[in-house]
Formats: C-alpha cells, structure tokens, sequence
C-alpha cells in the first residue's frame, strides 16, 4: 500500500467479500497513520455509507473491529 501511493498510484483493498479482511486491513492501515481505532472504523463506515448493503459492517466480526481498536505499529509480532 505505501509503496503504491508514494508512487502516486491508486491502491483497491479488497478480500473475497469485499467487507471484513478488507476493513480490518484498511482499519490498520488508517491506524498505522495516524488515527485512532475508533478514527479508523468510523472513517471506514463514512466511506461505505452510500454502498448496496450498508447494514453490513465493515470490519465484518466484533474479532476483526477489536484488532483495529488494539493496532499499533509492530501489533503483528506481538
């Protein structure tokens, strides 16, 4: 992802369905950023609001939200 976009080109996040893996990445991303965990999820769910299903919650599982709430650099060795 840092890779693409210091090269100035546009990054697509996506899993199987399009809702849990790709939140939960999206989510640490944003974390690994700068912004909170509770920034990241209601910034994930601004940006779905206007899609087909919005009832879906995007990171998908209470599991997969609790990750981006715990995120912090260096979280995936720990």
């Amino acid at each position: 992802i840092d890779a693409a976009l210091a090269e100035g080109r546009t990054v697509y996040v996506h899993c199987y369905g399009g809702i849990g893996r790709t939140g939960t990445v999206v989510g640490c991303y944003l974390v690994r950023n700068g912004a909170s965990g509770d920034e990241a999820l209601a910034t994930i769910a601004h940006l779905r609001r206007n899609i087909r299903q919005p009832h879906r919650h995007s990171p998908e599982t209470s599991e997969q939200r609790d990750m981006v709430l715990a995120w912090h650099e260096g979280a995936a060795r720990d």
